[in-house]
């Protein structure tokens, strides 16, 4: 039962089963109209409904409509957060969240630590099977001028880097050092005439008993020492030959060695180095350029090594 008021009607209470509303004809009972003077009228507009009012079917608003007109539910709205802000929604308040994390953390309790040594394979690096693949499958010697001579692949690791280390394509181990003395006593020798050795200390042998034949073309250190002997006066120049030419810088004479008619004496040690462009093949030896010597052949050496390309 629904409670109707308005000022022109004094009725309270009306039994509205059976009853609607007719746009026409007014209210009706199903039966017969019932006339607009009648007590039982319901005004169209107008008036208040005190407690419930149930509608089976739809509610049909042709005017405005307003939440304030909706019990509380104006208020109700009001008092919602208008926005998710940092802290403001936990894990259990967003759907799926928690069982979400839970599988991810068991997929990640499932994964390994460390890669060990023999755990990953080629097939697991990103292009390395196509990048292996594109290698050359053994390494092989080069005869280039251009480029270090590799061994094959079959080298060991450590013969590979002592052979592939080079200095214009030569093995810095082998630096054709030569290094040649003598048994022989006192020696004498004049302009132009070469100094003579006769035993082979080191690197290859000596030629006619007073010459070193380069391997390579390139800087050699030549150096010597050589001990003077009773007899041995007068200013003394010694020099280098290179293929039967006086090696000279500047185009002036050039000496390794050189002593005043003082210095020239017995029991004196004369020490020099000179460094010269060699040519493989071409002959290097010792002669005296100016003055005359005796000395002590045993006490004596004549030595030198590859340093480098011009």
């Amino acid at each position: 039962m629904a409670s109707y008021s308005n000022s022109s009607y004094t009725n309270d209470f009306f039994n509205l089963s059976g009853i609607y509303f007719n746009s026409s004809t007014g209210i009706t009972t199903g039966l017969a109209p019932i006339e607009s003077n009648s007590s039982l009228y319901l005004l169209k507009s107008g008036g208040t409904i005190s407690s419930n009012l149930l509608i089976n079917g739809s509610l049909d608003v042709k005017s405005t409509f307003t939440l304030e007109n909706i019990g509380n539910v104006a208020t109700a709205i009001n008092e919602k957060q208008d926005l998710i802000t940092d802290e403001s929604l936990t894990i259990s308040k967003t759907l799926n969240l928690q069982n979400s994390l839970d599988d991810l953390q068991d997929n990640i309790n499932l994964k390994q630590n460390i890669i060990n040594d023999g755990d990953l394979t080629i097939s697991k690096i990103l292009n390395l099977t196509t990048i292996l693949a594109g290698k050359q499958d053994v390494t092989t010697n080069n005869t280039s001028s251009e480029g270090p001579a590799l061994e094959p692949s079959s080298t060991t690791f450590n013969e590979i880097i002592s052979s592939s280390i080079i200095n214009n394509n030569k093995n810095i181990e082998d630096r054709d050092h030569f290094h040649y003395a003598s048994s022989y006593g006192t020696i004498s020798k004049n302009v132009n005439q070469a100094i003579n050795f006769n035993l082979t200390k080191r690197g290859p042998a000596l030629v006619s008993q007073e010459s070193f034949t380069p391997k390579y073309t390139g800087l050699y250190s030549i150096s010597c020492s050589i001990f003077l002997g009773t007899g041995s006066t007068g200013a003394l120049r010694l020099g280098v030959n290179i293929n039967g030419t006086n090696y000279n810088l500047n185009g002036a004479d050039t000496y390794i060695v050189c002593a005043t008619t003082d210095e020239n004496a017995d029991g004196n040690m004369l020490n020099g180095n000179i460094v010269v462009d060699a040519i493989v093949g071409q002959p290097i030896k010792l002669n005296v350029r100016s003055g005359s010597i005796k000395y002590l052949a045993q006490y004596s050496y004549f030595h030198g090594y590859y340093i480098g390309s011009s």
